[in-house]
């Protein structure tokens, strides 16, 4: 097959085309192709290559653990960017139930980000980031149970289609409150919610007030995008095999969170590794490694 033919339904990768920003093409020629580009640009990629008519669920099942913040304002100062930022997780209401999965992390900003996620504008922005050493966050991430899709547009730039369901809403609510009775418990003075005009809660009492927020408004944060090139035993079921070969297009794969069947719930980097390892031993990959502790830092065909 020519390499400036779209694989289509029963074709082989042959090689794969790049052009730089100038407009220079390059063409490498291949066995197999790895597509690695993460829950986003992976199906956009596939698409924009053609491979869609043979894999037609490529781009759908997108879950993305939408998150969100709230803040506790404590007398002491926390100084969040000492130390570990992530050293504890809350998982008791990560487990099946009518209500929605959830875990909660803490989370640190850096001056810039902090000051993009605090609501609010004029004397109340201003005051909030005076507070920046005394701050501490927490994070619920939701396992989402809404799908949405991954398509191209225009120039074949990826465009997200996602709207949170009432349910996941209502979790996300939820993880609020259990939220900000923590920080009060750990002995804030005051929780922040991000709302867009920003919300401040002065005792624990007006924790009742989240019940009257209306979710659609409040800023949501995602970092794990997944699930869009679902592995299925077959193209009805999925995007790609067991192993990661796409449907259709022989000698191409996907080796990262778009394999995910669903919302895996929880950080994903472990699974995504543990993955790419088993896809490396499935296609005879040499793993190379600095030293005998190092991480993987290198794959050759």
């Amino acid at each position: 097959r020519s390499p400036h033919q779209p694989v289509g339904q029963t074709g082989s990768a042959v090689a794969v085309e790049a052009k730089s920003a100038s407009g220079r093409s390059l063409a490498i020629r291949c066995k197999r192709v790895i597509v690695s580009a993460g829950g986003v640009d992976t199906p956009a990629v596939l698409i924009r290559s053609g491979l869609q008519e043979g894999s037609p669920r490529i781009g759908t099942g997108l879950h993305l653990h939408p998150g969100t913040s709230v803040a506790g304002l404590f007398d002491e100062p926390i100084d969040a960017w000492r130390g570990i930022p992530q050293s504890v997780v809350v998982t008791e209401f990560f487990k099946p139930r009518p209500e929605g999965a959830y875990v909660v992390v803490p989370a640190f900003g850096h001056p810039m980000l902090f000051s993009g996620l605090v609501p609010g504008v004029g004397g109340f922005h201003r005051e909030a980031m005076t507070q920046y050493r005394h701050v501490a966050v927490l994070a619920p991430f939701i396992h989402d149970r809404t799908e949405g899709q991954v398509t191209i547009r225009g120039r074949g730039r990826p465009r997200m289609e996602y709207s949170l369901t009432s349910g996941d809403l209502e979790t996300l609510r939820e993880s609020w409150v259990h939220c900000a009775r923590l920080l009060f418990a750990a002995g804030a003075k005051k929780v922040m919610l991000t709302t867009p005009r920003g919300a401040i809660l002065d005792r624990s009492e007006e924790i009742r007030r989240i019940a009257e927020v209306d979710m659609r408004s409040v800023p949501y944060v995602s970092v794990h995008p997944q699930s869009t090139c679902g592995m299925g035993a077959d193209p009805s079921k999925g995007a790609v095999d067991a192993h990661g070969a796409v449907f259709g297009a022989k000698g191409v794969y996907v080796c990262d969170t778009s394999l995910y069947c669903d919302s895996i719930g929880v950080p994903p980097q472990l699974t995504a590794m543990a993955l790419g390892h088993r896809l490396a031993e499935h296609l005879e990959i040499t793993l190379y490694r600095i030293g005998p502790n190092s991480p993987l830092v290198d794959l050759l065909i």
